[in-house]
């Protein structure tokens, strides 16, 4: 989106020159946690394990059926590890 030459921050910045760019609040509070997140060796690599795991989930139908029958038998029912997703 804020690329100086070619995206969205140059096009507008063409056609309306006395337009300040800011970043959004959010993004830049992603930032900051994903960089404090990656300075703790033990968050970073338990973030990287559950990374691993998603990618596993959504490439094996194997392993998303024995994640079904673990989930529905526990408290609860989940269907998915993505929250919101059914």
């Amino acid at each position: 989106m804020a690329g100086a030459y070619r995206r969205c921050h140059a096009i507008i910045s063409s056609r309306h020159p006395l337009i300040l760019w800011l970043h959004c609040g959010t993004h830049c509070a992603n930032l900051v946690v994903q960089s404090a997140a990656s300075s703790i060796a033990q968050l970073r690599d338990t973030t990287a394990c559950v990374h691993e795991l998603g990618l596993l989930y959504g490439r094996s139908s194997k392993y998303r059926a024995v994640f079904r029958a673990g989930a529905t038998s526990g408290e609860g029912s989940f269907t998915t590890l993505k929250p919101g997703e059914k």
